[in-house]
C-alpha cells in the first residue's frame, strides 16, 4: 500500500512539473517567400481550399467530453438567418463573447510550456483552468470557459494585463471575431488545425520589427533591383491600437505617429497603436458617455491574429510566431491590381480579431500611466500601451466532416456563404442554430447550477489564484508569485 502511495505521489509530481507535448516545429520547412514577379500561390493546389496542409495528417483526433452533448446545448432558431445579415458587414465573421478575465497569473504555456511564472502577467479568457501545465489535451477535457459556448469553447485567449499604478484594470468585456478576411479570397481558407496555437501581435523583445515586415522590406528591395513587378505593405502587425468609444472632436484625438494602425485606404476607422508618448503626450481624446448621454462609453484595445500559416507546424517556436503571418498587400504594379496575399505556399486562415473593453477612468489623465505588463517587462523604453499581443491556443469543439462540431460548423459556414458579407451573431454556429445560452442551459444536463450566469458577469474565479478582490471591483491586486519574468520572448 506504502509503496502504490508512493507511485501515485510520484505521478502527480510529474504531472505538475512536465512540460506540454513538444510542439512540431521544424524549421525551414515552409519558407517565407514573396515571389517579386507574380502573385504567390497559395498552398500546394490539391484542394480549392488552398491546398491541403501537411499538418493535417500528423494533429491529434478531436477529443469529445461525453458529459456533454452538443445536441443539447443548441436551438434550432428561425431568428439567426435574419441575425447572420447583419447590416454593413464588411466580410463574412462569426462572433462570441466573454465575461472579465478569469483569472490573471505569470504563466504562458506557448513561450514558457511547463514552466510556472515564467512570463509577464497576463490576463485570462476562455478556459477557466489554463495555466503552465496547459496542453490541447488539457484545454479540451478540463476547466470550464467564461466564453459564450462554454465547454464547447475551452479555448484558452490571453493577453498581457494593464497595470494602473501597480495595480490590475480588470477589462469588462472581451469580444472575439473569426473573420474570413478578405471576403473575395473565402474559398482559399483552411480549416484552423486541432492542437494549434500562436502568438500574434510585435514582439518588442527584437526592437519592435516585425518579422513580417523584415520578410517583405527584402522581398521589395529584390523586385526593385530586378526592376521586377510587384510590392507589398504591411498592412498590420497584430495590434491594431486603442480607440476611443465615443471621441471627442478630431476622431484620431493624437499628435502622434502610428506606425502599426491599419492603413487609411484598408480601414480609415483612427487607433492609436500607445496611450502616452515618449515626450509624455496623451494619444487619446475620449467622451465618458455614449451619444445618449446616459451609457457609460470605454476605451478598448483591438488585436488581429495572424490569417497566414506555413502547414506545417502547430506551435511557433521559441517566439510562438513562426508558423503564421499577415496577410500583407500585394500589388502588380503593372496592372495595378491589389489584394491581401500570404507567403508562396503558405495557407489561409480565418483572422481572429480580439476586443478588449476597458472601463471609462475616473479622468483621461489616468489614462496616461496605463500600461500593458508587457510593457514594463521590456528592455526598450516603450510609449505606454504600446506592446500589445494576443496568445490563443486553441480548444473548440471540433469534430468530424460527418459529425461537425462547433469549430467545423462555423468554419464551414464561414466558406458555404462565401462573399456575402454578413455577422453571425452571439454564438451563432450556422444559418439555423446557435449555442443556448447560460441562462437557457437545460437543467437536466450535469453540473448546470456550476455554469457562470451572465456571460458578461464574469464571476467565475479560479481559487487556485490568488486574487486581492474576487468581487466585480475597477482594480485587483496583481497575484503574488512564485514568478521570474525572463527579459526575452516572454510575450
Amino acid at each position: 500500500m506504502i509503496r502504490a502511495f508512493i507511485a501515485s505521489a510520484l505521478a502527480a509530481i510529474s504531472f505538475i512539473v512536465t512540460p506540454a507535448l513538444a510542439d512540431t516545429w521544424t524549421v525551414g520547412q515552409q519558407p517565407v517567400v514573396y515571389p517579386i514577379d507574380r502573385f504567390p500561390v497559395l498552398g500546394d493546389g490539391s484542394t480549392t481550399w488552398g491546398g491541403t496542409p501537411p499538418y493535417y495528417a500528423n494533429m491529434p483526433a478531436d477529443i469529445n467530453d461525453p458529459a456533454y452533448q452538443l445536441a443539447d446545448f443548441t436551438a434550432q432558431d428561425s431568428e439567426v438567418q435574419s441575425k447572420t445579415q447583419a447590416q454593413g458587414a464588411q466580410e463574412a465573421k462569426m462572433r462570441t463573447e466573454c465575461g472579465t478575465p478569469s483569472h490573471f497569473g505569470y504563466d504562458d504555456p506557448i513561450i514558457y510550456p511547463g514552466q510556472q511564472g515564467a512570463s509577464h502577467g497576463h490576463q485570462f479568457f476562455g478556459n477557466t483552468l489554463t495555466d503552465y501545465r496547459s496542453t490541447y489535451r488539457s484545454l479540451r477535457t478540463t476547466g470550464r470557459s467564461n466564453c459564450g459556448g462554454d465547454v464547447f469553447n475551452r479555448t484558452a485567449y490571453w493577453t498581457p494585463w494593464l497595470d494602473v499604478n501597480g495595480k490590475i484594470l480588470r477589462p469588462d468585456q472581451f469580444v472575439l471575431y473569426y473573420v474570413e478576411n478578405p471576403i473575395q479570397n473565402s474559398n482559399l481558407l483552411v480549416d484552423i488545425p486541432r492542437d494549434f496555437a500562436y502568438v500574434s501581435g510585435p514582439d518588442p523583445m527584437t526592437g519592435y520589427i516585425s518579422q513580417t515586415q523584415t520578410e517583405i522590406d527584402a522581398a521589395n528591395a529584390a523586385a526593385v533591383s530586378a526592376g521586377a513587378k510587384m510590392r507589398y505593405k504591411l498592412i498590420t502587425n497584430g495590434f491594431v491600437g486603442w480607440k476611443c468609444e465615443n471621441p471627442i472632436g478630431n476622431p484620431a484625438g493624437t499628435t502622434a505617429a502610428s506606425p502599426n494602425v491599419y492603413d487609411a485606404s484598408t480601414n480609415p476607422e483612427p487607433r492609436q497603436p500607445y496611450l502616452k508618448t515618449a515626450s509624455g503626450q496623451l494619444t487619446l481624446n475620449c467622451n465618458n458617455k455614449m451619444p445618449d448621454g446616459v451609457t457609460n462609453a470605454r476605451i478598448l484595445a483591438e488585436f488581429n491574429g495572424a490569417d497566414c500559416w506555413d502547414g506545417v507546424n502547430g506551435h511557433g517556436g521559441p517566439t510562438g510566431r513562426g508558423h503564421v503571418r499577415f496577410a500583407v498587400l500585394a500589388t502588380d504594379t503593372s496592372t495595378g491590381v491589389t489584394t491581401g496575399v500570404c507567403p508562396d505556399h503558405w495557407h489561409r486562415l480565418p483572422r481572429l480579431i480580439e476586443i478588449i473593453y476597458y472601463p471609462f477612468p475616473d479622468g483621461m489623465n489616468e489614462v496616461m500611466s496605463w500600461r500593458w505588463s508587457s510593457d514594463i517587462n521590456s528592455n526598450y523604453n516603450y510609449e505606454n500601451g504600446k506592446t500589445g499581443h494576443i496568445d490563443w491556443f486553441g480548444a473548440w469543439q471540433y469534430g468530424t466532416e460527418t459529425n461537425k462540431g462547433v469549430m467545423l460548423r462555423w468554419m464551414r459556414s464561414i466558406g458555404t456563404m462565401g462573399n456575402t458579407p454578413h455577422e453571425m451573431n452571439y454564438s451563432t454556429i450556422d444559418n439555423t442554430t446557435r449555442l443556448l445560452t447560460d441562462s437557457q442551459i437545460p437543467t437536466n444536463q450535469p453540473n448546470y447550477k456550476d455554469y457562470p450566469g451572465s456571460i458578461r458577469g464574469g464571476r467565475i474565479v479560479d481559487s487556485n489564484h490568488d486574487w486581492a478582490s474576487k468581487g466585480n471591483a475597477r482594480f485587483v491586486a496583481p497575484p503574488k508569485g512564485p514568478y521570474t519574468v525572463h527579459m526575452g520572448h516572454g510575450m
